[in-house]
């Protein structure tokens, strides 16, 4: 019976992974053929994330809504983990007018800056263009920093911002450095609009994401035992993972222009993936992805000296 039982419980999660993989594969190309058509406007490329995301979502919703499926993606939380998270949100102390409110302030930002610049009021350049940019794409982003990157390539460099070289520059820089991925927008701000810009840019991408776990936090509890909601989220993360896979392509038709730069990209990816002495030396392991990166840079500096493969031809 115990067996039986493990069969099952198998087949279960061989179910659901099989429909996230085939969810995360069809965001990765439809993405990736929207982003690379030019008869399409940035605007529009922005606007098919979150429908992606919400279609993924969609598409779990309904698959759980078939008879017997429920049970593959929603489990009700236990009463352990159900007396951890009040006890976290009472230390929170944030009340669920408060979180109404933020979540106020978050549209009414949103639909104030999106509706100045598509009106023509806000410009396509300064301080409130760039903020605007920043704070939309922080508005819709789901699944990470990585997922961000494509459309920070194509809010920053398509429009004259920063060039494609600076662009590729700080983000090597950015993740050579601790903290998040999100930092970067500090730095495109700055070498923008110098240290406002940085501000700014950080302002706008980090702002969303902060108001909105706050506003959240209060409804948590209720949310988390909503079956739909579950289901519904099981989708959305698998789509964001096809986002971040899709990040990957983009970005590697950008930065990788020579045998030598492929060549030093897995290099660096072999080093910090297969050599990580996470077992043997934990504290090194925390090092080890700049470690990586400054050894790639130093090895993809040697080739362009030595003027060694530096074309596809």
């Amino acid at each position: 019976m115990k067996v039986l039982t493990r069969d099952q419980k198998l087949g279960q999660e061989n179910y659901v992974e099989k429909i996230k993989i085939f969810l995360a594969a069809m965001t990765t190309v439809i993405t990736l053929l929207v982003t690379g058509e030019n008869s399409i406007s940035v605007r529009r490329v922005s606007a098919a994330f979150p429908a992606l995301l919400v279609i993924g979502g969609i598409i779990t919703l309904m698959d759980s809504r078939r008879e017997g499926k429920l049970k593959n993606y929603f489990r009700p939380p236990d009463a352990t983990e159900e007396a951890e998270n009040k006890s976290i949100l009472k230390r929170i102390g944030i009340s669920p007018y408060v979180g109404v409110m933020l979540v106020v302030i978050w549209l009414g930002l949103l639909g104030a800056f999106v509706g100045l610049r598509g009106a023509g009021v806000i410009g396509e350049t300064g301080l409130a263009a760039l903020f605007e940019a920043m704070f939309r794409m922080g508005s819709i982003i789901y699944g990470g920093g990585q997922v961000v990157l494509p459309m920070l390539l194509t809010e920053v460099v398509d429009t004259g911002w920063v060039t494609e070289d600076q662009f590729f520059q700080g983000f090597a820089l950015v993740q050579a450095l601790p903290g998040p991925l999100f930092n970067f927008s500090s730095f495109l701000g700055a070498i923008y609009l110098g240290i406002e810009g940085a501000f700014v840019a950080w302002a706008g991408l980090f702002g969303p994401g902060l108001i909105l776990v706050l506003a959240f936090l209060p409804f948590w509890m209720k949310v988390r035992q909503i079956a739909w909601f579950k289901c519904f989220l099981a989708g959305v993360n698998a789509a964001a993972i096809g986002l971040v896979i899709a990040a990957t392509a983009q970005l590697w038709e950008a930065a990788v222009e020579s045998w030598a730069d492929a060549g030093t990209f897995f290099f660096t990816g072999a080093f910090v993936m297969f050599f990580d002495p996470k077992d043997a030396a934990p504290k090194l392991s925390r090092y080890w992805t700049p470690i990586g990166i400054f050894l790639g840079g130093l090895f993809g500096y040697a080739l362009t000296a030595l003027d060694f493969a530096q074309d596809f031809d």
